[in-house]
């Protein structure tokens, strides 16, 4: 038997800001991970992340 398989990589972006619930101001160096995989990123100083 012959099994033949195709796979596509998918590119997205994850984009966003991490703020804080009460003050509403941005929080910088929050490390952001993808689950289950190991790619990540942080926060800039701004508290945003791409």
């Amino acid at each position: 038997m012959f099994f033949a398989a195709k796979s596509f990589a998918q590119n997205i972006t994850v984009k966003g800001e991490v703020v804080d619930a009460e003050t509403k101001g941005p929080i910088p160096a929050v490390n952001i991970s993808v689950k289950g995989t190991k790619l990540g990123t942080a926060t800039n100083s701004n508290g945003i992340y791409t």
